[in-house]
């Protein structure tokens, strides 16, 4: 067993085989899920990914051509990283680029550009080169000069930053592809619905998601570790575990993640055996011999592992859950899906204990209104409030501090209470 410090244990912090890793070049970040034994296809370029084993996330690798095949490149430990910036901005400059036609002006054609690169020539020494040959660059203020250097980096930088997966991480991954994967959540909206629901450690809580790569779930079960409960209602065939997956928690905290679907819960609450009901081969009137002979041939078309089916397997979970639901009432709700609240509020608050919060999320307004009248109306929670979060980026450069140009235009609405009793 690795040693520990502070509870943690150290062999978390070490890249393996079979986990998820982030991979960040320049500006760029992605997923992906670590296989040595195949290259990763990042831009242009393949990566072998074997040398990155072992060692610490954190660690920076500088791409080194593999000359038995120019387009893959393996990854070394980086002593130093160099920050084109700081190594090209120390030249002449202009005074404003009125003057400047940026065509034809770099001598470099595009086929020599491609030949250094196949040739493992450094990414600093073409940087060189494509400055050397550029009729324009010394003639540029400094900050076109600077914004020249951030759009060659992305291309030539030859650095790999290897970080462990957040949920910061990958929220900021999927948000920036496409935000309505995560229905407009934002991590400062995300923050604000955890803290509203007083969501801690050895608590327990219901948290209900559709649409958000199983990110909500995830975030909930990493604050109450293994000394609570989660449980995941879903509304689709199986739960999403997108982000569960990525962050990798030990069994220990998994085993704090339970997961029901929200028909199972109707029908076990209206007396229903769902067991009986799920449908196997042979149920259709076919006599108990011959439905057990099927189920024999089945098991066996399995190599004989006995494994169930994941409908059936889902089943059962649901019952279990559905068990530990009645037995004792929840903390909190967390609600975050794409469907129309208020039912669905008032439906799960029951499972609530008095005096414990809740929090619905929803990138619109209007839905959330309905269910601030119906929660009023019902009277079966105070305090509650729908607001809606705004978060304003500033970029902070000298002679330039600003708010950022592109951001986004809202991170949705929240609406929150406590319940009571009627």
């Amino acid at each position: 067993m690795e040693s520990t410090e502070n509870g943690v244990d150290s062999s978390d912090e070490i890249i393996k085989a079979g986990r998820t890793v982030i991979l960040q070049k320049f500006n760029y970040m992605r997923t992906h899920l670590l296989n040595p034994k195949k290259n990763l296809q990042l831009g242009r370029d393949h990566l072998n990914l074997s040398g990155i084993v072992g060692h610490k996330y954190g660690t920076t690798f500088k791409m080194v051509s593999d000359h038995s095949n120019n387009k893959c490149f393996k990854l070394e430990v980086a002593e130093e990283v160099t920050n084109f910036e700081n190594l090209f901005m120390n030249g002449e400059s202009g005074e404003d680029n009125r003057d400047l036609v940026d065509k034809d002006n770099q001598k470099l054609s595009r086929e020599e550009i491609d030949k250094m690169r196949e040739d493992g020539v450094d990414g600093v020494e073409i940087m060189e080169k494509l400055i050397e040959n550029s009729e324009t660059f010394q003639a540029k203020t400094k900050f076109s000069q600077e914004k020249f250097l951030k759009k060659k980096a992305k291309k030539y930088h030859q650095y790999i930053l290897i970080r462990k997966p957040s949920i910061r991480l990958l929220m900021e991954i999927t948000y920036k592809a496409d935000p309505m994967k995560l229905l407009n959540l934002r991590v400062d909206t995300l923050s604000q619905m955890l803290a509203m629901t007083n969501v801690h450690s050895g608590g327990r809580y219901l948290v209900y998601e559709t649409g958000a790569q199983g990110l909500v779930v995830s975030s909930v079960l990493e604050r109450v570790g293994d000394k609570g409960s989660v449980t995941h209602i879903y509304q689709t065939g199986q739960p999403q575990t997108n982000c569960l997956s990525a962050m990798d928690y030990p069994q220990k905290v998994m085993d704090c993640l339970d997961v029901i679907n929200i028909q199972h819960l109707r029908s076990l609450e209206q007396g229903q055996d769902i067991l009986v009901n799920h449908p196997r081969p042979g149920d259709s009137g076919e006599p108990p011999s011959k439905k057990m002979a099927t189920e024999a041939g089945a098991e066996a078309s399995n190599g004989g592992t006995g494994e169930k089916p994941m409908r059936m397997s889902l089943r059962e979970k649901s019952v279990a859950t559905y068990n530990k639901l009645t037995a004792d009432k929840c903390d909190g709700l967390i609600i975050v899906c794409k469907q129309h609240p208020s039912a669905l509020l008032m439906y799960l608050s029951k499972f609530i204990r008095l005096s414990g919060q809740f929090t619905v999320y929803s990138p619109y307004k209007e839905p959330l209104l309905d269910a601030y009248m119906t929660m009023k109306e019902q009277g079966s929670a105070v305090n509650v409030n729908l607001s809606e979060t705004w978060l304003r980026s500033y970029q902070v450069l000298p002679e330039r501090t600003h708010p950022t140009v592109n951001m986004s235009g809202g991170g949705g609405y929240i609406l929150t209470g406590i319940i009571v009793s009627k």
